[in-house]
């Protein structure tokens, strides 16, 4: 017996040891090609859908296909509690998006693009044949369709008009250029249109006029953000509408320029706009305002008798709890965000929950008997509550027995089914019947990363000058050694609760496969019970204010990844010679601030379609929402008294200090540009730092990605991207060069970057960098 069970432990030894080493390290592309739930961003809420009566759930999966450059979706229904003959068989394949289930159960209705349209179609849920139900002039971006489906709204974007409003004498004679322009100018904008059922078809489509409540003016076309995202919402009977939208307008009645937000927004450096909530009549056709938020978070929800609505929005004007955000910091962030519910026929605005776990995705259900689901406090805390004498309380909770979970998750009260993921666990669907000690998996997504390496995370935690408490995720090499000092990079966005393969689809970050190329990999977590807020901990000192919006901002942003440095390096984990940093977006502008004013040598950087707060943009972007928030920001403008607070903090006047080879990548939104041609304004603001450091012979790249929104879409430009920095920090952090053949030009190249950085080096060896 004994010499059997040696025999068995030590022959499953070997084989553990033949297993993993047939695994083989992950790339860029395996992390490019992850299926996943398909994500919408237009409401921001979950893409799992249960049906009506609780029979069925359906779901879109993305499926990234580098062959074809495409994300095929394949929409999937299955019974519940579990249907393991359909768990592989997608009903329906291709563009699809925007997937609900009708009131019976019976039919589903998607947007779908066929012979290069998006249209409007019914799916039967049984065999996933489908019809056309309505097909516009344009690609149909959104739409709501009341209960007994006779009325349909639908939105579709606004052409841009080429030389709007200028007569022909004028093209000829030339014209003045107004010193501003609105921020209404240059967003994209989206025209909404109602159509009814009738015995012989559909009506033809009315374009609907909403009257903006700051300037009383009528809009044909509302503005959106960076998904078409006006969120038009039918109440069950089709006679109100629910619609959001971007509002600059600098007039306004006095109630709303008194207001708290007001007051905060003429004081930071955020975006000098309202995210407003509107209902339209569509039998009066007048707009009024039952919920006087400055910012609807997103989309709102109509209770089923359709005389209420619950929606998650930041505070209404003039009120007490405004007030309370002002004393708590909580102005310029969702973090003060409220669950509300407005009764349409008393106009009472009524104030569920505070503290909401995701603000985004709002309540996740609102059953029939008018009792909300929503997650509060925690990620995985699912609360009910229920309006009695008067007021709402939570009347019940449940926890998912789960360490994480991801973004989507729908229940019914009955079930609970969403996606999990982890930093070491792809996406894959789980169900949950409230009251059950544990979870069930019920569709894996990626069986193929079984047979991969995964780089294991580690917490860590630092503290900041300032006294801030930031806890980290750090993923160490697969092979890592304790004891050895590794290269770092840093990841300037927060982890959320998802697989660390890529960082979803936005661009540059490539956690796993830069930790599979022999570094450690860095972001920061909020672990649970996370109660600081940053901006209390913002450093004192500098000019446009404290808060969100300000030069403290990106000082943060400084004192807390130098200190993780630091940290890392007095506990012997990393190499302090050889750490990168990589910005996107808003993260962008801080990796600048950092390279221009940190003490730490980062010796690589990345920064991707970020905002700079540079003179270039001040200028190029004639605006004159963008012109207010960098004053805002430099608390004046580059010119008279603080102009000084420009030469300190601004990138324009500071790339000489920059030291670390920089990449730069921007996304062009569907503007090509060759250099004979005239720079698309996406582009031209990246020339002053790409120009500044050629001129000063420092080592940088640009690589424009002409067809991609804000976050690529397409998986070549993902790959490329995810692949370029992964590629990018192995030079400068390892001394590393792919042996593929088709990168020999980009070698050839870095290495010249090489010697402009050797001697940049030189120039900068007796140069200290000012603190500030």
């Amino acid at each position: 017996m004994l010499k059997r069970s040696l025999f068995l432990l030590i022959f499953s030894i070997v084989v553990v040891r033949e297993l993993s080493a047939q695994k083989r390290a992950i790339t860029a592309a395996d992390c490019v090609t992850v299926r996943d739930m398909q994500f919408d961003e237009t409401t921001f809420r979950s893409t799992i859908k249960i049906s009506p009566d609780g029979s069925r759930v359906a779901y879109p999966v993305r499926s990234p296909n580098l062959t074809t450059n495409a994300n095929e979706i394949g929409l999937y229904v299955r019974k519940l509690p579990t249907d393991p003959a359909n768990a592989g068989k997608a009903i329906l394949a291709g563009d699809i998006k925007a997937m609900r289930w009708r009131p019976d159960s019976r039919t589903l209705t998607v947007l779908m693009k066929e012979n290069g349209r998006r249209m409007l179609e019914e799916v039967d849920p049984d065999n996933g044949a489908h019809r056309v139900l309505v097909k516009a002039d344009l690609d149909i971006e959104e739409y709501s369709i009341s209960e007994d489906g006779g009325t349909i709204v639908y939105g579709t974007k606004a052409p841009a008009q080429e030389n709007a409003g200028r007569t022909a004498e004028q093209m000829a004679s030339g014209y003045r250029i107004a010193y501003e322009r609105s921020e209404g100018d240059i967003q994209r904008r989206e025209t909404l249109f109602v159509t009814r059922r009738t015995e012989s078809g559909w009506t033809p489509p009315e374009p609907i006029t909403v009257t903006s409540p700051l300037s009383q003016q009528p809009l044909t076309s509302l503005a959106f953000g960076n998904a078409p995202d006006l969120n038009p919402v039918l109440s069950a009977d089709g006679k109100a509408l629910l619609v959001t939208y971007f509002d600059d307008s600098p007039n306004m009645p006095e109630e709303w320029r008194n207001s708290g937000y007001m007051q905060f927004r003429n004081t930071a450096g955020i975006v000098q706009e309202m995210h407003l909530l509107v209902l339209y009549d569509l039998t009066t056709r007048k707009t009024t305002v039952p919920l006087k938020t400055p910012w609807v978070i997103y989309t709102p929800h109509w209770s089923a008798d359709g005389k209420s609505f619950a929606a998650v929005a930041r505070p209404p004007i003039n009120s007490e709890l405004e007030q309370q955000n002002i004393k708590l910091n909580l102005m310029g962030t969702s973090r003060g965000a409220h669950l509300f519910v407005v009764d349409l026929g008393t106009g009472k605005v009524e104030d569920v929950a505070a503290k909401l776990a995701n603000p985004y995705e709002g309540p996740l259900y609102w059953d029939k008997n008018g009792e909300l689901f929503v997650r509060v406090t925690s990620i995985k805390t699912i609360s009910r509550f229920s309006r009695a004498n008067g007021k709402w309380q939570q009347t019940a909770s449940w926890q998912l027995p789960l360490p994480r979970i991801g973004t989507h998750v729908a229940t019914d009260g009955n079930y609970v089914i969403g996606d999990f993921n982890d930093t070491t666990t792809p996406p894959e669907l789980f169900i949950y019947r409230p009251g059950e000690k544990q979870v069930k998996v019920f569709a894996k997504l990626n069986p193929q990363f079984e047979t991969l390496t995964l780089a294991q995370p580690q917490i860590v935690h630092w503290n900041t000058s300032t006294g801030f408490h930031a806890s980290g995720l750090l993923l160490l090499p697969p092979n890592y050694v304790k004891g050895n000092r590794y290269p770092l990079v840093i990841h300037t966005k927060p982890f959320g609760t998802f697989f660390a393969c890529s960082a979803g689809d936005f661009p540059s970050f490539a956690p796993q496969p830069i930790a599979n190329a022999g570094m450690m990999y860095l972001a920061t977590i909020a672990e649970e019970g996370f109660t600081q807020n940053p901006a209390d901990y913002y450093p004192k000192g500098y000019p446009g204010g404290q808060g969100v919006g300000s030069i403290a901002e990106a000082a943060f942003a400084m004192d807390l990844w130098d200190n993780a440095v630091r940290a890392l390096d007095a506990q012997g984990l990393i190499d302090a010679s050889r750490v990168g940093i990589i910005g996107f977006s808003r993260t962008g502008w801080y990796t600048e601030f950092i390279l221009t004013h940190s003490n730490i040598p980062y010796r690589a950087a990345t920064v991707t379609d970020n905002v700079q707060y540079s003179l270039g943009e001040y200028w190029i972007f004639h605006n004159a929402s963008f012109i207010k928030t960098s004053d805002l920001t430099y608390g004046g403008p580059p010119y008279g008294p603080t102009l000084e607070n420009w030469l300190r903090y601004s990138i324009s006047f500071n790339i000489d200090k920059i030291h670390a080879p920089l990449l730069m990548e921007q996304m062009g939104y569907g503007q090509p540009y060759n250099e004979s041609e005239v720079v698309p304004i996406t582009l031209a603001p990246a020339f002053e730092v790409f120009t500044g450091l050629n001129r000063l012979n420092k080592p940088v790249e640009l690589y424009y990605y002409p067809n991609e929104e804000h976050t690529p879409e397409h998986p070549k430009a993902r790959l490329a991207t995810m692949q370029r920095n992964v590629d990018w920090y192995r030079f400068w952090l390892k001394d590393e060069e792919d042996a593929d053949p088709a990168k020999a030009e980009q070698y050839r190249r870095w290495r010249e970057l090489r010697k402009l950085h050797a001697e940049d080096e030189k120039r900068s060896a007796t140069t200290k960098p000012a603190s500030r």
